[in-house]
């Protein structure tokens, strides 16, 4: 079983601090009175709040808080109801927004997972020598360290999905505080990262009040390859976009968002997407949800629809969707309904939710710190109820490689381009309403790299071959 699922799974194991204390964490009675109000929140609204955890140790970890609260700083006590509403193990139910109390001091760097290790995506380039490293400690940790001390404060329902909220809350200091990670809230923070040599180097990295991406941050392959042309994906703006490539007889839509732009609606783009597939006649179809977070799923029916609709381009071997760890919510419901109902082929790494889930929350605010949290209130079970697979597997898996960003390379959609369906194909997938119940759909053994936080130096890779590309617009 691997490192980080156990790590998910532990009970609560409270992280002290002994930071200026505030009045609610200092055990008035308002911190007994929220703690008792969000687990009756809790039990009141989830329609499964005790799947992974049964409601003892809810009721056991929140008897372990109000014990030791004389002992939390506000900010770490704020963290703590984080934990209590990750045991739930459902992505939707967590802070509706971060508590005022955990604001204002983060690292300047946004960093992911890849296959070589955690790298820093974007950030400040000031801090270019971390740039295009994998990052192996923080602040005197391992890395690996420093994830199992934050994953149980992060909502959600398998590894994959969890790994980018986890990045969020380890560029927050006030996070790393109440951690233990650092000694109060640090002004400074040491990264250590693998050189190319398999040697390692530190730098500081300054804490400052920018809660996201700045103006003059740099996206670390374009400062390290600034001639390369940008990959299809990160050139198309907008919820959705289309585009044709005439010479490969792809039809590529990318779709970002599950909310109908102001230039066109969902249901006028993917219209006009399906008219003119009819006129081209692609050899494959892309639509490409690694970047969809979701939205409001009412609008997924024209997508499904319309596929179904085209029959000749609806074959094993010619639709592919490509998906990722922010493939979630709604985003998740259409892959489903994508994989039950249409011959999809599924690329690229697992998606970050499972295929049944829950969502559709309701925000509650604790009557004391004034915390906001949201708890889902619906069961979405858009495959096989019997389906408890933690995300949907890629039918061609495609790891995200820190080599390839740096290049400026798509490797998901290279993956297409060159894959050539065997005969045998459609007697292998089965059809499309049993396809969960394949062998080996988890496929765990391909994801050790992605889910685990070792590093290897990232190698050089030359940048990728140029696309013809042209609009797909019939109007």
């Amino acid at each position: 079983m691997l490192a980080i699922r156990l790590v998910a799974k532990c009970f609560l194991v409270l992280s002290l601090t002994s930071v200026t204390q505030s009045t609610w964490a200092q055990g008035s009675p308002g911190w007994a009175e929220d703690l008792e109000f969000l687990l009756k929140s809790i039990d009141e609204i989830h329609p499964n709040p005790y799947g992974v955890h049964s409601r003892e140790s809810f009721i056991t970890a929140a008897s372990n808080l109000k014990s030791q609260h004389s002992e939390l700083s506000e900010h770490a006590a704020a963290l703590e109801i984080q934990r209590l509403l990750a045991m739930v193990g459902d992505g939707h139910t967590e802070w509706a927004r971060m508590p005022e109390s955990l604001r204002g001091d983060y690292l300047p760097i946004i960093f992911r997972p890849f296959v070589e290790g955690w790298f820093i995506r974007t950030g400040d380039p000031a801090y270019r020598p971390l740039f295009g490293k994998p990052i192996t400690g923080i602040a005197g940790l391992a890395i690996q360290d420093v994830l199992d001390r934050v994953l149980p404060y992060v909502s959600g329902e398998n590894e994959i999905g969890k790994l980018d909220d986890a990045a969020n809350l380890i560029r927050n200091a006030r996070v790393l505080d109440a951690l233990g990670i650092t000694d109060g809230i640090a002004k400074t923070v040491s990264f250590t990262v693998l050189e190319s040599d398999g040697s390692e180097s530190s730098i500081e990295v300054a804490v400052t009040d920018e809660s996201w991406v700045q103006p003059h941050w740099r996206d670390v392959d374009k400062l390290l390859n600034p001639d390369v042309d940008e990959p299809l994906y990160r050139l198309l703006d907008g919820n959705y976009a289309c585009s044709w490539l005439p010479d490969d007889q792809l039809l590529y839509v990318m779709f970002s968002e599950i909310r109908n732009d102001n230039d066109s609606t969902i249901e006028e783009f993917f219209g006009d997407v399906y008219e003119f597939a009819s006129v081209v006649r692609p050899s494959k179809f892309v639509l490409d949800l690694r970047e969809n977070s979701g939205g409001n799923l009412d609008l997924n029916g024209p997508v499904l629809r319309g596929l179904i609709a085209n029959p000749e381009m609806d074959q094993p071997g010619k639709v592919f969707v490509a998906i990722g760890p922010d493939t979630y919510s709604a985003a998740m419901n259409l892959s489903v309904l994508l994989e039950r109902y249409t011959n999809s082929l599924f690329v690229g790494t697992p998606t970050g939710a499972t295929p049944n889930h829950y969502g559709d929350t309701r925000v509650v605010e604790l009557p004391n710190s004034k915390i906001q949290v949201e708890i889902s209130e619906l069961a979405w079970q858009n495959s096989d109820p019997r389906d408890d697979r933690p995300w949907i597997t890629p039918d061609i898996p495609v790891n995200p490689s820190a080599a390839l960003f740096i290049a400026e390379r798509d490797p998901v959609l290279e993956t297409i381009l060159d894959f050539s369906p065997p005969e045998s194909l459609a007697e292998e997938f089965g059809p499309p309403m049993a396809r969960w119940r394949r062998q080996n759909q988890l496929q765990e053994e391909i994801w050790p790299a992605l889910l685990s936080a070792s590093a290897r130096p990232i190698s050089h890779v030359e940048g990728g071959r140029g696309l013809k590309v042209e609009s797909c617009s019939v109007r």
